[in-house]
């Protein structure tokens, strides 16, 4: 199977000058469309690693949805392990920059503590991400794809900022207490304290909003540090 070898942005100039035709002849480079003309964008060489390229796709307006459109031909590899009987799974999630399309998706690891948070806010029915938790890792079909404003705002702003009313919201907040034996161990694996959880709350209302808040604040932290690592190994590589 094909693998992206490279990534990278072609202008008229480029094209002109690295790939004219020669004297008497037509355009037949990647970088022309069928009239001859230059075609500037991104670009995707594929091909196996250590090799010339086989192919190249593009052009593409930015780097961001000319990947999801190159990998959603089959070449997204999710990185997995063995799972016995159940064959290949997946802990790694599809981040999507999609406040910036100037860069590539990336994956991220689902930790086990986060896990079990991911699926406390999938049961409550009011979870900021498109997810369900793992067992024994997902099947690759099942991993999902999270965008990046679904938990920046939440892991920077908090909830009391409006970054995710369902945790605010008296009605809908209540709904999580009946998670409460789940919380506690949520709460237990990640380190936050009993007396942090209720705090100085004077009312089961106050108390679901604070619950909801810190579940859906601490997964969004979680994943926001996995990502910020991923984000500056990225930025090192380029």
């Amino acid at each position: 199977m094909l693998r992206i070898q490279s990534i990278y942005y072609m202008s008229v100039e480029d094209i002109t000058s690295s790939h004219a035709p020669e004297p008497g002849t037509e355009a037949d480079s990647d970088y022309y469309d069928s009239d001859g003309e230059p075609c500037p964008g991104w670009y995707f060489d594929l091909g196996s690693p250590g090799c010339l390229p086989d192919s190249t796709l593009g052009p593409f307006d930015n780097p961001r949805d000319g990947w999801m459109e190159v990998t959603d031909s089959g070449m997204l590899v999710h990185p997995t392990f063995e799972a016995g009987q159940d064959g290949q799974r997946t802990r790694h999630a599809l981040i999507i920059p999609d406040m910036d399309e100037d860069r590539i998706p990336y994956f991220i690891e689902i930790d086990a503590t986060t896990n079990i948070g991911i699926g406390i806010l999938h049961d409550w029915g009011h979870s900021f991400i498109n997810a369900d938790r793992y067992w024994c890792g997902w099947k690759v079909e099942d991993a999902p794809m999270i965008n990046e404003s679904s938990f920046i705002n939440i892991a920077r702003h908090g909830c009391g900022s409006g970054s995710w009313m369902p945790a605010v919201t008296y009605v809908q907040a209540r709904q999580i207490l009946q998670y409460a034996d789940r919380l506690d161990d949520y709460f237990n694996d990640s380190g936050i304290e009993f007396e942090n959880v209720i705090g100085d709350e004077t009312s089961l209302d106050f108390l679901a909003c604070r619950v909801a808040s810190l579940l859906c604040e601490s997964v969004a932290q979680a994943i926001d540090l996995e990502a910020d690592t991923m984000r500056h190994m990225m930025e090192d590589r380029a």
